[in-house]
Order: structure tokens, then sequence, then C-alpha cells
């Protein structure tokens, strides 16, 4: 038996809550309400735009941008420590008030992208 938490995440459907569909293997799809509801799952999720760089296909770009305020410095405070030090760069994730997502927020883009490697503390 598995135990697995689901909470504190946020969802974004272009066409609204309304039109978020979960889906488990060989079981009906759900809404938004009725994962919520049935699960119990996700009890403090937000359904809001991240305003990702770009959330296309084929080439997502899931970096949060400066205007991103439904992620940026909202995730849970109890999952700082869960989320791990550092996001799928490497760069440092900030304590107590971490971004929801997988990349932490950076001001400007990272100085690895564009010279190597980023000085120690820059964000």
């Amino acid at each position: 038996v598995i135990s697995l938490t689901v909470n504190n995440n946020l969802y974004y459907n272009e066409n609204g809550a309304g039109s978020l569909l979960f889906v488990r293997y060989n079981l009906p799809s759900l809404t938004f309400d009725q994962y919520k509801s049935t699960y119990g799952y996700d009890a403090n999720a937000q359904t809001s735009n991240p305003n990702l760089v770009n959330p296309n296909l084929p080439m997502p770009d899931l970096h949060l941008t400066s205007n991103s305020t439904a992620a940026i410095g909202t995730g849970a405070s109890t999952y700082a420590n869960k989320a791990g030090n550092l996001d799928f760069e490497g760069n440092p994730r900030r304590t107590n008030t971490i971004d929801i997502g997988a990349y932490e927020y950076q001001p400007c883009p990272p100085y690895s992208k564009i010279w190597g490697n980023s000085p120690a503390n820059s964000y």
C-alpha cells in the first residue's frame, strides 16, 4: 500500500476550472470539485493562471514569469523542506516561501544560460 498526499497544487485550464478533468485508470473522469470531494485530495488547491513563460507543446518552458502571482512565493511552508533545496535547474529554493512548480522564479535569466555557471547566491 502506497500512502500519497496530494495538496496545495495549482491547476489551470484556459477554458476555466470547470474544464479541468481528472482521470484515474479504469474510472470515470471527474471535474475538479468531484476530484477534491471524492478522494479528499488537494483541499488547498488553486485554479489560477500560473503565467508560465511558454506552456505550449512541443517545447514548453515551465519557468514562471514576473506576473506569476499565483505561483511565486505561494507554496505551502510545510512543504519547503520536502521540495528539496534546489529546483529542477539546480537553483536554490527559498525557504518558507517556495514557489509552486518545478522552477523557483528567477527575476532575470540565470547566468548559466548565457556565460556558464551562475555566481554564488545569485537569483
